[in-house]
């Protein structure tokens, strides 16, 4: 049961795009690879992006703060802009 309640088993054609800000930590980026693989065999768009020298818990901290705000309005307007 646990398994059809993961992440992976809820990706759909109609799921929408992701967004992945990560810190250093790689342990905390189990499952990503596999969940963009799914995205990607349903044309969905994600972005990555990664704070190699932050600590799991930096958007709690000033200096990842507005760069983390500046990915996500950027890509929310990449993504929720009408064409």
């Amino acid at each position: 049961m646990w398994i059809s309640a993961g992440a992976l088993a809820q990706v759909h054609k109609n799921a929408p795009p992701y967004l992945f800000i990560n810190s250093r930590e790689e342990r905390m980026h189990a499952g990503r690879e596999d969940f963009i693989r799914i995205l990607n065999r349903f044309g969905i768009y994600s972005e990555v992006h990664t704070f190699k020298e932050a600590p799991h818990s930096f958007p709690q901290m000033d200096r990842w703060f507005l760069p983390t705000v500046n990915y996500i309005d950027h890509f929310l307007v990449k993504t929720l802009s009408t064409k």
